[in-house]
């Protein structure tokens, strides 16, 4: 039987569900944001040729605008988002089949879903989850051996970002927990997750700087990382692959499981 969702989680999905509505005119292609989705999108199409079409999950996927443009270079992709409004707008979109939409927490789709995922997408998603470090360690368990977990957030440390929230400090709705890079790296390491890339993209906190943002040169670094990836162009994307696994030392009498390399 499946467990009943948490009062917080509750809260977020009434909040996600009021804002459905007016999700694409804010945040989709054709918005104020435009630049910035398209910039993203971009991004997103780099790591689909570099997997050879894979297979998508998107968790947080709103109205799931971001699968149906990557729909041309996946194999098939399953958007998952806790509002049943934000899903019900998804369904609506021309994807001849090879997209699914489904209404669920992102931590529990992934504790019980059976299927592995070449390319696992959580973009604006892990600010507004409770327990950050819990969503990653359920994610490794459904990204492929050789699959791919891609994360953009905006940058807490960019200054127009740090402004706006301390503009609207305790009033932020949904509430969110943005980390800078290096903290969700650690995080990610300790949860079975290794940094293959990171680099920043575009985000603007108010949607009419975002052409300024826009022209910003683009930064890719490898590791080390850099806290400060991201950090002028307002937000960053790090890409992760699950750690290798390898036998445990063979005991004579005992059978041990595979364990996390923790290199």
């Amino acid at each position: 039987m499946t467990a009943p969702i948490a009062t917080d989680q509750l809260e977020l999905r009434r909040q996600f569900d009021a804002a459905a509505a007016s999700w694409d005119a804010k945040h989709g292609p054709a918005s104020a944001r435009a630049a910035e989705f398209a910039a993203r999108i971009r991004y997103l199409r780099k790591a689909c040729r570099a997997l050879g079409r894979p297979r998508a999950l998107d968790l947080g996927c709103a109205t799931g605008q971001v699968l149906v443009h990557l729909l041309p270079l996946i194999e098939s992709g399953i958007g998952v988002d806790i509002s049943g409004a934000m899903i019900e707008r998804a369904r609506r979109s021309t994807h001849g089949g090879r997209l699914q939409f489904r209404i669920d927490d992102a931590v529990r789709f992934c504790s019980e879903c059976g299927e592995r995922f070449d390319l696992v997408l959580l973009i604006g998603t892990l600010d507004h989850l409770p327990d950050q470090g819990l969503a990653l360690a359920a994610i490794t368990r459904v990204i492929s051996p050789d699959g791919r977990l891609i994360v953009i957030s905006p940058h807490p440390w960019n200054p127009i970002f740090l402004l706006n929230r301390l503009a609207y400090r305790g009033l932020e709705v949904p509430p969110a927990s943005h980390l800078p890079p290096r903290r969700l790296v650690a995080l990610a390491e300790e949860h079975g997750l290794r940094l293959c890339s990171i680099e920043a993209l575009p985000y603007a906190p108010w949607p009419g700087l975002s052409s300024l943002f826009i022209q910003l040169p683009a930064v890719r670094l490898f590791e080390p990382i850099s806290c400060l990836t991201g950090a002028v162009r307002g937000a960053f994307a790090t890409e992760f692959r699950p750690k290798e696994r390898r036998a445990a030392p063979n005991v004579p009498g005992q059978v041990l499981p595979f364990q996390i390399n923790q290199r």
